[in-house]
């Protein structure tokens, strides 16, 4: 089923956070892609079927759960649950880890509306969106990468780091460092904590998943229902030496993506899919930890798949 926009729709009165790190406050979307970022001037939006203000909602990338296990049943209404739930947090993409086959979740998802879910199984099992190995798994890491599977290694804190690094530096060995680097190789943070092997982390350009917004990681909620991930994205943007509040969403949502193997998804930039959410009052270190923000609505390809009745329509 196409469940796509077919308009060209102009989105205006807003405080658009791009990701090159520029504001605008106004944003073509044609069917399901960014098609034009500017600013309100008259006649400097190109052609456009219809407008929608904002009303000064802030807009930014849809966020996305990179670890996620919510599947365990696998049944319609369950799936339909999560998606709705996760849509009205402003999620876009769900990375779902659940240990059970759900015989339901298969590429047809992502023809459906509703918040986009990207199971991940382990190599004997079909893997059609990714892979998830143990540390010491070096044969199915290569199986995975040479399949072209985003590949996902679990890390807990007990294991042994010189192991890992070993691993991946006989793994580059093996398919090359290139290749390596070109994949999408994450670390599955299970502790939470900042991640292991920062060398080895930025020497093969691995994405960390877990509770962190540097330039290198991802969020995930490690639970079974989507929750909200501002506490965390505050936190770590109230480190002096961190990235910022902005900057750790809108990275960390280029880089769920890219560790998902789709590196051209999750950035709000001309030609790029609309995956947005859309807030209210604002997105700043020190409102978010006073009270996070309300999401106004989730869109994603360009239509629109949770709103909250707030803004007009």
């Amino acid at each position: 089923m196409n469940w796509q926009s077919t308009q060209r729709v102009l989105y205006r009165n807003a405080l658009i956070h791009s990701s090159d790190a520029s504001r605008h406050a106004a944003m073509i979307v044609d069917g399901d892609r960014i098609a034009w970022l500017g600013d309100e001037s008259p006649g400097a939006a190109p052609a456009f079927d219809l407008v929608l203000d904002l009303e000064g909602a802030v807009v930014a990338p849809g966020l996305v759960d990179a670890h996620i296990e919510g599947l365990q049943a696998g049944s319609a209404a369950e799936l339909t649950a999560l998606r709705d739930q996760a849509g009205r947090l402003g999620f876009v993409a769900l990375h779902d880890f659940s240990t059970t086959q759900a015989a339901l979740i298969g590429d047809q998802i992502v023809e459906r509306p509703g918040t986009l879910v990207y199971p991940f199984r382990r190599v004997h099992d079909t893997a059609a969106f990714g892979a998830v190995c143990a540390p010491d798994a070096h044969d199915e890491w290569r199986a995975a990468i040479e399949a072209g599977l985003p590949l996902a290694i679990t890390w807990n804190d007990d294991d042994d780091a010189d192991a890992l690094a070993a691993g991946l530096a006989g793994l580059a060995a093996r398919v090359g460092l290139e290749r390596l680097r070109r994949a999408a190789t994450r670390l599955e943070v299970v502790s939470r904590s900042a991640g292991p092997l920062p060398e080895a982390v930025g020497q093969y350009a691995l994405t960390v998943i877990g509770s962190v917004a540097g330039t290198s990681g991802a969020w995930g909620s490690f639970s079974a229902a989507p929750g909200s991930p501002w506490i965390d994205l505050a936190g770590g943007a109230a480190d002096p030496s961190g990235p910022g509040l902005s900057a750790a969403l809108t990275r960390g949502s280029a880089r769920a993506w890219q560790a998902l193997g789709r590196p051209a998804v999750g950035r709000l930039e001309v030609g790029a899919p609309a995956h947005l959410a859309m807030w209210s009052p604002s997105l700043t270190t020190a409102s978010v930890l006073a009270e996070p923000p309300q999401c106004l609505r989730t869109v994603i390809a360009g239509t629109i798949v949770h709103d909250a009745g707030v803004l007009p329509r």
